[in-house]
């Protein structure tokens, strides 16, 4: 495969590093070659020790990349699912790895999973977010014909498409305008941070407001009200949007800020 030079090459195990043996030796003959491909893997962060660490220190940039699957830091949305539960042990994981610099981590959010409020969903969004992956991925349940979740359906008060793409529209603990806003938030998380062109006015406007979720949150009101277009991927109207923003909601710090977003 290597040899035949493509840009990626995905392992599709859901839990790569699931036997040690496995995943290092892989790992270490990959470094080792090191192709100018990258090499993406699906991993569990609880599984991750010393010995894996000191494996990837080595890993040259752009080698690899980290799918991790969080979908919620709730412990009770996570026993229903089937989903280990030490959120410290994933967070402080998470961290490490983000900070080794050389692999791009990607984590997620699923919206629309049982137990999962909007409070609750804040606070999973806010967990996540300040992980400061490379990507961080909101996305949406789909309740897929024949799963667990299907079958469920009447206990958790699921309503969904019900074909193609089956993705939720409510359930006993989100409303369809709670999931339809939370669907509003996705689109401007991908816009301005995801995209990576808005990093270091993020990174000062972001703590002026209570959390990361409220920040998306006000910023989409403000968007709204002055009918911005949501779905613009134009990086000078994202900018100029902002920047209108900032004129209404921080006008005593708009000369500091706004040189931040001329940096970016």
């Amino acid at each position: 495969l290597i040899k035949q030079n493509p840009k990626i090459i995905k392992f599709v195990d859901r839990t790569f590093n699931a036997k040690k043996e496995h995943s290092r030796e892989i790992w270490k003959f990959l470094i080792e070659l090191n192709p100018k491909i990258t090499f993406h893997f699906e991993i569990h962060p609880e599984l991750i020790d010393d010995e894996d660490l000191r494996i990837l220190k080595n890993c040259p940039e752009g080698l690899f990349q980290f799918e991790i699957g969080i979908q919620s830091t709730n412990p009770e949305t996570l026993k229903a699912i089937h989903r280990a539960n030490n959120w410290q042990k994933t967070s402080d994981t998470i961290k490490q790895l983000v900070l080794l610099g050389n692999i791009h981590i990607h984590v997620d959010l699923i919206a629309g999973l049982p137990f999962e409020s909007q409070k609750d969903l804040e606070r999973s969004f806010n967990d996540i977010f300040n992980l400061h992956a490379d990507n961080f991925q909101l996305g949406f349940l789909k309740v897929l014909p024949g799963t667990e979740m299907a079958e469920n359906i009447n206990n958790f008060g699921i309503i969904s498409t019900g074909t193609n793409p089956y993705i939720i529209l409510q359930n006993n603990w989100l409303s369809f305008e709670e999931l339809n806003k939370i669907h509003k938030i996705e689109i401007l998380l991908d816009l301005f941070s995801n995209s990576n062109k808005f990093n270091m006015i993020l990174k000062y406007l972001i703590p002026k407001s209570d959390s990361p979720f409220i920040f998306f949150d006000e910023l989409l009101k403000f968007l709204q009200t002055n009918n911005y277009d949501l779905q613009t991927k134009n990086w000078k109207k994202n900018a100029f949007e902002l920047l209108q923003f900032i004129k209404e909601k921080f006008t005593d710090e708009f000369d500091f800020l706004f040189d931040c977003l001329r940096w970016d």
